[in-house]
């Protein structure tokens, strides 16, 4: 078949353009068409669909830096300035991307290759500073540059500027658009700075080989191929694929989520131990998996744990250089996927990593869709507040890394504090070599950086839970650190403590809320309540059970459905000193009466929507919406002498005789179970 391609990327443009056309309408899958020069008879093309997607939201927020990809390098030693801002121009002599602009013709976003550019190296002198405060300098400039915008109208796309800090110690920031980049790109950039460097200043003349496309000969390609039959088989697999998935992670977060989406970050590093990496390799091999795919299971299961969902949607670049016509280029081919881990039923990892597998191996064979493209397709509902499809994401970097050496330089990687998030979590892995090295971004308006020091804990733990037993079921997988099981296991749950500081559930509530004020304690679909708001909300419903009469023991009904109120209720009934009732709205009326009558409710809350739904009682009947009767109680804790073998609360179960048996449970006994619940979902 590629014979035929090969003949007929030979026949003249016209003809070409006939020949490709028929074979479209016959159905015929043009991807592997090779991708040929256009005539330069203009100097305006289309964009590529990743492209459009970027300009877009450019226009949506102009000067905005998120998509800004900056580059530090230290440079100790004898540097010819001369030399590499010849290497650099070069390089944009060879690649016309990155001598393009971005205009609007008709409507209809284009490309514009300008016929030259020459981009002057901004050298800042910085010879003044001392020499223990470079380190210092250097990143608090090069971060102040990585935030500065791109004008994507007028160009250039690429900014160089050196940092002179003596006759021998440089610092090199290269920030270049997303729109002409992307991770790969970046390899071939410093890959031909370094080759053009040793040439120019070596008096040579460099021998890198010609480029036969460039982008903007891609962006036509692609647009040309990927309509009609074809671009409908890979919409047809993607609609398929992510039929019914949920539209957000319910991850535990710190703070109430901003209802429009912030991207405001930071990162932590860390990296994976060498003998578990090994392991993770082997494992791979048994499993007949990639390495890949052994991580972003682990991930997925951790994601599980800490959302207690089982279907989770993982974003994920692939580099879509499966062409090798693209493998020399600089330009934005990454293309995002949606990776989609079904966790459900409990199975061992082994299982999972083979569920993995398959749904990784569909996703890579329908990889040239565009995200924007699958976007614009699903339309799923928006939500300001986080992104669509998937709000976190898992990066592995295995593009092979050039060793950085220049004549008469010692040259290093300077990792940057550049404080973005555009997901909620990325959890990044770079392979060099044997080692594996991390970055976990986060989105500081959403997470504590305590949170995310035990989230990277709980994933080393799993990784070697893991390659220890891999035929565990998932549910049974500990995340937990040692540290952290010897608080749980010497501490929180000692006999001997038991609660004799009076701590019940509802103080350790208190002190959680007195902690954490505005991290989230409650998510009840798009509602979600601070633990701060929830206490103050416990608290009046409590005072106002106190001032209808209701004493230490008493039984309250709580007939509401599964809502804040609900939850609110069942508190306030504890810190009243009373003992609640659950009463499912859906259960049959005269089963409701049954329970509510046999334990002799004193009191019973439902809400005005449930009011024809309530059980008959002589209860004392207090509506959970009454906003006014809230309002005028105060908001303070009630302080009662609580004890942790008080009665909690009374659950009826079907009894042997046909009547529900009810059941009492101490505060003791829901500590405990919330203890358990803590170690397995890894909440500390």
């Amino acid at each position: 078949m590629s014979s035929i391609y090969e003949q007929i990327a030979k026949l003249p443009p016209e003809k070409r353009e006939l020949f490709e056309l028929m074979l479209m309408e016959q159905g015929v899958d043009l991807s592997q068409m090779m991708i040929l020069p256009q005539p330069r008879t203009t100097n305006t093309f289309p964009l590529s669909f990743a492209q459009q997607r970027l300009w877009f939201l450019d226009k949506l927020q102009p000067g905005s830096p998120m998509y800004n990809i900056p580059s530090v390098l230290r440079l100790r030693g004898t540097l010819n300035i001369q030399a590499l801002e010849r290497s650099f121009n070069e390089v944009i002599r060879r690649h016309e991307v990155l001598r393009t602009t971005f205009d609007e013709q008709n409507g209809q976003p284009v490309q514009v290759i300008a016929p030259e550019l020459n981009l002057p190296v901004n050298i800042v002198d910085l010879t003044a500073t001392p020499a223990d405060q470079r380190d210092e300098e250097l990143n608090r400039r090069a971060v102040e540059e990585s935030f500065v915008p791109f004008n994507l109208a007028q160009g250039p796309m690429l900014r160089v500027t050196l940092l002179k800090f003596a006759q021998d110690d440089f610092g090199l920031l290269v920030t270049m658009h997303h729109i002409v980049s992307d991770n790969w790109s970046t390899a071939v950039f410093v890959h031909e700075i370094m080759e053009l460097y040793r040439a120019f200043v070596n008096n040579q003349t460099p021998h890198l080989p010609p480029l036969n496309v460039q982008y903007a000969d891609f962006a036509v390609w692609q647009r040309k191929w990927l309509k009609g039959k074809t671009l409908e088989n890979q919409l047809t697999y993607w609609r398929e694929q992510l039929r019914g998935i949920p539209p957000i992670i319910e991850l535990p977060l710190d703070k109430p989520r901003p209802a429009f989406q912030t991207y405001h970050g930071d990162f932590k590093l860390f990296r994976i131990p060498d003998t578990t990496a090994e392991r993770l390799r082997k494992l791979s091999r048994e499993q007949d998996v990639t390495l890949f795919m052994t991580l972003l299971a682990a991930y997925f299961v951790l994601l599980h744990r800490y959302s207690a969902q089982d279907d989770i949607c993982v974003g994920s670049p692939i580099a879509n250089r499966n062409r090798k016509e693209t493998e020399s280029l600089i330009g934005f081919f990454v293309n995002t996927l949606v990776l989609r881990g079904n966790l459900a039923g409990n199975p061992t990892f082994t299982e999972l990593l083979q569920r993995v597998k398959e749904s990784t191996l569909g996703a890579f064979a329908h990889q040239d869709l565009p995200f924007e493209m699958l976007v614009e397709e699903l339309q799923p509902e928006r939500d300001m507040s986080h992104s669509p499809l998937f709000q976190v994401m898992f990066v592995m970097n295995n593009v092979p890394v050039e060793k950085l050496q220049l004549p008469g330089l010692e040259l290093s990687v300077v990792e940057i504090e550049n404080k973005t998030a555009k997901f909620d979590l990325i959890l990044n892995v770079t392979e060099d070599g044997d080692r594996l090295s991390c970055k976990l971004e986060y989105n500081t308006d959403l997470f504590l950086d305590e949170t995310m020091d035990r989230f990277i804990s709980h994933y080393l733990t799993l990784l070697e839970q893991v390659v220890d037993q891999p035929q565990a079921k998932i549910g049974e997988l500990r995340l937990l650190t040692d540290e952290e099981r010897q608080l749980v296991t010497d501490v929180w749950s000692k006999p001997s403590a038991r609660y004799d500081d009076a701590r019940t559930v509802v103080q350790l509530f208190e002190q959680q809320a007195e902690q954490t004020p505005e991290a989230i304690a409650l998510r009840v679909a798009q509602e979600t309540v601070t633990f701060k708001e929830l206490n103050l909300r416990a608290n009046r419903l409590a005072h106002l059970l106190i001032d209808k009469g209701l004493t230490r023991g008493q039984i309250v009904g709580v007939n509401a459905d599964r809502s804040a109120e609900m939850i609110v209720a069942f508190l306030a009934v504890l810190k009243a000193g009373g003992v609640y009732l659950p009463l499912d709205p859906d259960y049959p009326l005269d089963r409701l009466e049954y329970m509510l009558n046999d334990s002799r409710a004193a009191f019973l809350l439902t809400k005005s929507s449930l009011q024809d739904k309530a059980p008959q009682s002589n209860a004392v009947k207090i509506l959970l919406d009454d906003q006014v009767a809230f309002a005028e109680q105060p908001a303070v804790n009630p302080g009662l002498d609580l004890k942790g073998d008080d009665t909690a609360y009374v659950i009826y179960t079907s009894g042997s005789t046909g009547q529900p048996k009810g059941v009492a449970v101490s505060h003791y006994a829901i500590a405990n179970h919330c203890l358990d619940m803590a170690e397995y979902y890894a909440l500390t």
